[in-house]
């Protein structure tokens, strides 16, 4: 404990000071992380299949086992004191040690970012990787999205008389290749999907209804 909580508790009455103390310690305990929270790791050292990481007030981190497999192209570049984002699994180990991820850290900073962009309706410029019968994929940080059909704009909606199916699939595929400006309507974390729309952030319905693609 720092003197400065000492003092401020040698300062009250003592029939006070317990009730102090104990508001004291719950502040600090506020600010520590908790599991699940992502956290900035420095790296120490790798041993077999473990990796250090020091975590300042918190001690020292771990990944290791599943995690550090899945963390191994991640982790064979890094240099001593170099700093990467974790997420907590466990504050406290067997082995006394902050248990670690980076593998999941990166995720869920990509889905973060994912609903910010979703909430601040922000344009992004993506290119078209393939078309199907009902609108197209699109990639996003490595995941594959869907701009359905209806989300096009006027320009490069498929009008094609009688509606046939497989027409549309063709004036689809003359996109394929183009960059489009969208916007993210929807998202599903669990399942790894994102719905696009070209008209903008208007569609929400529509779009949690598509995430079945």
């Amino acid at each position: 404990m720092s003197n400065l909580y000492a003092n401020t508790a040698a300062l009250l009455p003592e029939k006070k000071k317990s009730q102090v103390m104990d508001e004291l310690w719950k502040k600090i305990s506020i600010s520590l992380p908790r599991a699940d929270d992502i956290i900035e790791a420095k790296f120490l050292e790798k041993s077999g299949a473990r990796a250090f990481f020091e975590l300042g007030p918190m001690g020292c981190g771990k990944v290791y086992g599943r995690e550090y497999i899945l963390a191994k192209d991640i982790i064979k570049n890094l240099k001593k004191g170099d700093a990467v984002m974790a997420k907590v699994l466990d504050l406290e180990n067997e082995d006394g040690y902050v248990e670690l991820s980076l593998r999941d850290a990166g995720k869920d900073i990509v889905w973060r970012e994912a609903d910010e962009l979703m909430k601040k309706k922000e344009v992004l410029e993506l290119e078209v990787l393939e078309a199907n019968k009902g609108g197209l994929v699109l990639e996003w940080k490595k995941i594959k999205g869907f701009l359905p059909a209806s989300q096009l704009k006027t320009s490069h909606y498929p009008r094609v008389e009688g509606g046939d199916k497989e027409r549309i699939f063709m004036e689809l595929k003359k996109l394929d290749g183009q960059k489009l400006g969208v916007t993210i309507i929807a998202i599903d974390p669990k399942e790894d999907k994102i719905i696009f729309s070209e008209k903008g952030a208007d569609a929400t319905d529509l779009a949690l209804l598509t995430l079945g693609w």
